[in-house]
């Protein structure tokens, strides 16, 4: 039975916060993986950040991330996941590096509960589940830059300890699947006095299994809806922090007995943002993983 689980708000060039996880028809099995996911983001203008024009050259920002994952199930119906990243993350200025952060991200965990199940028997399988979760202030959230401004949206980390709330929906018939996640993250205020803008997410996700219980392939196609807020600094609200992105995701996994292998590529193709930001050209995600 497959699960997909996603968190991906960036905003304003942020991206320390995404989170993704893709299809596991070992659901009921416990698994360790390694992820390496990509975002970049560019602007054609100034970077302008609460006011202040920080740059008159046009930015591209680079966020990689290698996260190694463990998921622990305590019973058919209760699960554990806890993500643990390695942030890299850059902005560069006509072909030159201006600045680069390497260090550990944020953890993050995150408890499930099924609440509900058809018998997997039946022709027409479908299963609901609720989550919460707990993101801790583990990374890096005040490096100063080289110019000496500190970006909160280009650090490692927020600083702050965040709530994450999810419910998932799946239905399942034959080969065919769909499922539905929602998610939103509560943030708190650092002790910069800064707060993150609380994030909202919901992806749709229709997919194929081929194969058989050795080795299958399951092709994926769906939809991103992003939503967030504006940050808030000193209780005053930040501009250049908030907006809607739309996003069609394409995506493959496949499986040999424990073994697998996951690829994502989300692309924007509708995005309302307030005022200047720089915007997401693309995002993808590459993982390998084994359940045991």
């Amino acid at each position: 039975m497959a699960m997909v689980f996603s968190l991906n708000n960036s905003f304003a060039g942020c991206d320390m916060c995404s989170l993704y996880m893709g299809l596991h028809p070992n659901q009921v099995k416990n698994g360790i993986s390694l992820k390496y996911r990509h975002s970049l983001y560019e602007t054609s203008s100034a970077h302008v950040h609460n006011g202040v024009v920080h740059s008159t050259n046009p930015q591209t920002r680079t966020f990689q991330t290698i996260e190694a994952w463990a998921q622990l199930n305590l019973s058919r119906k209760m699960q554990v996941v806890v993500m643990l990243p390695f942030s890299m993350n850059s902005v560069e200025e006509k072909g030159l590096v201006m600045d680069a952060y390497n260090y550990i991200g944020d953890v993050q965990g995150l408890f499930r509960y099924q609440i509900y199940k058809t018998e997997s028997k039946n022709e027409v399988v479908s299963r609901v589940v609720i989550g919460v979760g707990l993101k801790a202030p583990t990374g890096r959230y005040n490096i100063n830059s080289n110019s000496g401004y500190l970006d909160q949206h280009i650090q490692t980390g927020t600083g702050s300890w965040d709530l994450i709330y999810n419910t998932g929906y799946l239905l399942k018939y034959k080969k065919i699947s769909f499922n539905e996640e929602i998610l939103y993250r509560m943030n708190t205020e650092n002790n910069l006095n800064y707060r993150f803008a609380d994030r909202f997410s919901s992806n749709s996700t229709f997919y194929y299994t081929m194969g058989n219980e050795t080795i299958s392939i399951i092709p994926s196609l769906g939809y991103l809806l992003e939503f967030a807020k504006e940050d808030r600094l000193n209780d005053q609200t930040v501009i250049n922090t908030n907006g809607t992105s739309h996003y069609i995701v394409a995506g493959v996994d496949s499986y040999y007995k424990n073994l697998n292998f996951n690829l994502n590529f989300q692309k924007a193709f509708v995005e309302n943002l307030r005022d200047t930001q720089t915007s997401n050209t693309y995002r993808f995600i590459i993982g390998l993983g084994v359940n045991f």
